[in-house]
């Protein structure tokens, strides 16, 4: 058996050493390089401003007396996008390149009832470009507790509006006690679309319909106030097409009289008319 060499193997312990050595100091130098840059980078992200978002331009399609409104609250919902936090203090949306077009959209048409289409373009480097429309108003819908909402023709509604007169257009006045439609987003749909098939052919009767009424305590009954200075009374609970065609014949045989001045004219009971 052969004596080591303890030299050598003394020197192959320095060397040894002197590479792990080497290699610690490039670890850490490579994690302090890591931390360093990574903190840079987030600085150069979130909080140089060199891609921060500074202006939003907003566009509506269709101008209309909803047109300031609808700018102030999508402009409102946008800021609060902007300005909502990550991880507790990061902005990430405040930065263009992080900045979710698609989802924002999205919110927007799921938050304002309004927008009926709604488009944000990126403009490097600080600016977002937003076009949207509105939806078309149907009428205003006007509940029992005095609060009046614009819809559109599915009957989703929207907004505050001031109750309408006249004919140009359509306004529901719903007495009815039990409203709890008005906490879904929708008026009631299934006197909705009968007020509608009604409106619709009264245009073929050269008649316009003003306001409509639905009772306090209705079950279906509803009234058409046109502009002949009477009433047409229906129930959505019977054959509308039926009592329209019926209102048709009574006013082809009685509506050029000069004395036919009803105050109503009831078509609540199918196949029967009956006039006051």
């Amino acid at each position: 058996m052969r004596p080591a060499n303890i030299k050598t193997i003394s020197g192959a312990n320095i060397l040894e050493r002197r590479k792990r050595r080497s290699f610690l100091f490039k670890l850490v130098l490579l994690g302090v390089a890591t931390v360093f840059l990574s903190a840079f980078t987030i600085y150069l992200l979130f909080f140089s401003g060199i891609l921060e978002i500074r202006s939003v331009t907003i566009n509506q399609k269709d101008i209309s007396d909803a047109e300031t409104t609808g700018k102030n609250q999508i402009l409102s919902k946008i800021v609060s996008i902007l300005e909502s936090k990550k991880y507790g203090y990061l902005k990430t949306q405040m930065n263009i390149l992080f900045f979710n077009s698609s989802e924002t959209e999205k919110e927007l048409l799921a938050d304002l009832l309004f927008i009926d289409q709604i488009k944000i373009n990126k403009k490097w480097p600080h600016d977002l470009n937003i076009d949207f429309s509105l939806k078309n108003i149907a009428g205003i819908w006007c509940f029992q507790n005095d609060k009046c909402r614009y819809f559109d023709s599915k009957g989703t509604y929207w907004g505050e509006a001031a109750k309408s007169f006249g004919f140009l257009l359509l306004t529901v006045n719903d007495l009815r006690d039990n409203n709890n439609v008005a906490d879904k987003g929708t008026v009631d749909v299934k006197f909705l679309e009968a007020i509608k098939k009604a409106a619709d052919y009264f245009k073929t009767l050269n008649l316009k319909i003003g306001n409509a009424l639905i009772p306090k305590e209705s079950l279906g009954e509803f009234w058409l106030d046109t502009n002949k200075g009477y009433f047409v009374i229906f129930d959505n609970k019977s054959d509308i097409a039926g009592q329209l065609e019926i209102l048709r014949i009574l006013l082809n045989e009685r509506g050029k009289d000069p004395n036919f001045k009803p105050q109503y004219i009831d078509l609540k009971i199918d196949g029967r008319i009956y006039l006051k």
